[in-house]
């Protein structure tokens, strides 16, 4: 192969590769199907309901969205609970439930007694 063929090669190519460059440039969507391709010009400037954000222009979201939002509040998995206040006499309860775990092995100090067995704790 002399260098006048591999020139005429080069320049070749360089054409190719500049007009896929237009093509590719010129349209952006390129949509591929089972062994076809289509190609489609894209639009040159969107139109303006193309570029609107509903949250950003202050038009809010669809209703369809409001409405799954206020279903979900609806359900109380956002709903605060009362504060946990527990008996008056809960020193008294764990004291007799001690009694009856532990029996007469039951000490003076029952706060601070430890299980010796593990399977006293499911008695």
């Amino acid at each position: 192969m002399n260098s006048y063929k591999f020139c005429n090669l080069y320049r070749e190519y360089q054409i190719i590769i500049r007009n896929t460059q237009r093509v590719s440039a010129a349209s952006a969507h390129i949509l591929t199907t089972t062994g076809t391709r289509m190609m489609r010009k894209a639009r040159k400037y969107k139109r303006p309901e193309d570029k609107v954000d509903p949250n950003y222009y202050g038009i809010g979201p669809k209703e369809e969205v409001k409405t799954a939002l206020q279903s979900i509040i609806d359900r109380g998995i956002s709903r605060e609970l009362p504060a946990y206040n527990p008996p008056a006499d809960v020193d008294q309860q764990l004291h007799k439930i001690c009694k009856k775990v532990f029996g007469s092995e039951l000490s003076s100090d029952w706060k601070t007694q430890t299980l010796s067995d593990p399977l006293l704790k499911y008695k």
